[in-house]
């Protein structure tokens, strides 16, 4: 058994640091991004949206960080009792930030037109996967709900990482929080 334990330690300490790198560079771009949203700062170039606007950046700020928590204790079976709480709390949040940018990316004009094409079509593929996983867990088929989710979250850090991409020109304002 301890032969057992001191196996996975190795694995458990890459997914521990994997996890910590993934808060720092989330809070780093939650700082640059959400906060100049929640702060108030970025609401003037939002009117006539503010609330979506609000609603999608609390919602995929809950989203990261339980989408992360559920994926660390998935992976290292810690503190198992609250994966599902967790997980669900990720699929609520993360159908909010999905549904709110897709709204956001059909009702507002916003140019490049690349960004809500773009936009949009995240948010239908991170609904398509987070549905295909939580339809595995509920057949209880818990490696495709594993895989599944994985790539739900990619593709979260995908929409961040074209919020990086973009968020520099002054032509995309609208839907660069």
């Amino acid at each position: 058994m301890s032969n057992k334990k001191s196996a996975n330690r190795p694995v458990a300490g890459i997914i521990a640091t994997l996890f910590i790198l993934s808060l720092v560079t989330s809070i780093t771009i939650w700082w640059k991004f959400a906060w100049p949203v929640l702060s108030g700062v970025n609401l003037p170039s939002h009117e006539g949206h503010i609330a979506l606007i609000i609603t999608h950046t609390l919602g995929g700020t809950f989203m990261l960080g339980a989408g992360g928590l559920a994926l660390y204790v998935g992976w290292t079976k810690r503190w198992r009792k609250w994966h599902k709480v967790i997980g669900s709390s990720y699929i609520g949040a993360g159908s909010i930030a999905a549904f709110t940018a897709l709204a956001l990316s059909i009702m507002f004009d916003h140019t490049p037109l690349s960004l809500g094409v773009a936009t949009g079509t995240l948010s239908l593929v991170w609904l398509a996967f987070a549905g295909m996983a939580l339809r595995a867990v509920l057949n209880k088929r818990f490696e495709s709900h594993r895989e599944w989710v994985i790539r739900s979250y990619v593709v979260s850090w995908t929409f961040l990482g074209r919020l990086l991409v973009v968020g520099s020109h002054k032509k995309c304002h609208c839907l660069i929080i």
